[in-house]
Order: structure tokens, then sequence, then C-alpha cells
């Protein structure tokens, strides 16, 4: 299962990820990444706008929802019926939420994956994971044969391979990028909660 995990998801990120660092100019990483979960959000985009759909009909429906608890007292098998009457009218199939984070976790577990060994910074570790074309491009077959070439900065500034805490003290950059990161969610969050 690990071999086939590893041969149809993290092998592919791998590679597309190379690809983009070998065309980005500058061969930032970190820039890769960024540019792939771009491209990844446009690909997944009807499923997310679906997801985001049927979240604003479930806001729409809380009502009704809450006066089918109150009227079923307790009886979760009238409780789970009405409830699925209500969700056919509205048209919401509930587990279409759940495919968009079927579909997104394997992809980040090995993009994840990826991360972990790129940074490993060894050259037969990265040469089993690339595929023939992506090899044979001059600035991989560059860190193939040195993998001390390989630009594992994002922005030029922002060095991946370090921890927020490591043994040089506090990286503020890397604690500042969590905070954006926080506060970036949080917002996404308030506006698809229900009011």
């Amino acid at each position: 299962m690990h071999d086939l995990f590893q041969l149809l998801i993290v092998q592919p990120i791998f590679n597309a990820l190379m690809l983009l660092y070998s065309i980005i100019p500058w061969h930032d990483f970190g820039l890769a990444i960024i540019i792939f979960t771009i491209i990844l959000r446009f690909v997944m985009y009807p499923l997310i706008k679906s997801q985001l759909n049927q979240t604003k009909l479930m806001r729409k429906m809380q009502p009704e929802l809450a006066k089918i608890k109150k009227n079923t007292k307790g009886d979760r098998q009238a409780e789970a019926m009405q409830q699925m009457e209500l969700y056919k009218r509205y048209g919401i199939k509930p587990m279409r939420s759940v495919l968009v984070l079927i579909i997104q976790l394997p992809i980040f577990i090995g993009l994840y994956q990826v991360i972990r060994v790129i940074i490993s910074l060894k050259s037969e570790v990265i040469s089993q994971y690339l595929y023939e074309p992506i090899k044979n491009i001059d600035v991989i077959q560059s860190i193939i044969q040195n993998p001390a070439n390989f630009n594992h900065t994002m922005l030029g500034f922002i060095d991946l391979t370090k921890t927020t805490f490591s043994n040089h003290g506090i990286d503020f950059f890397l604690l500042a990028l969590a905070a954006v990161s926080a506060i970036t969610q949080y917002i996404i969050t308030k506006q698809t909660a229900p009011t």
C-alpha cells in the first residue's frame, strides 16, 4: 500500500514540483509549492464551489433542522429520516463535502512527504523519485550531481529546512508566516460560518 501511495501520489507531486522549480527563474522551491497549490485549487475549484454552495444551503436550512430536532423529541430515527427528506428538498448531498477532503488529504500528505524527500538532500533518494524526462533538465541534473545546489528557500529568505524553534533561536519569519496563515484561516472560517 505504501509503495502504491508513493507511485500514485508522492512521485507525481514530486515531479510536478521539480518541474515548477526548474521553470521558475530563481529556482525557488517555496514559490514552486505556492504555484503548485494555486494550480491544485484551480483544478479542484468545481468541487470546492459545490462544497461552498452546500455550506450556504446548510446555513439556510438551520432553522428547519432545529424545528425537526424539537418536533422529534429525541427520536433519533425519526429525526434522521426527516433530515434526509430536508436534504433531498434542498438538493444537499452530505457525502459531497467528505469527497473534497478525501481527495485533498492524500495530496497534502504526499506534499508533506515530498518536502521531506527534498529536504533530505540525498541525490540517490531524489533520483529514484524523478521521471526520466525531468531528470534530463539541466537544473535538476545539477541537483542530482550535487544536492547542495538545491535552493530550499521561499522567496529567497525563508529557509524551508529550518523549524520555527531551532538550536539557533526563534525564526521570526516562520513564526510570522504561521500567524498570517492562522489569521487567514480564521477569516475564511468566519465568512463561511453561519451568522
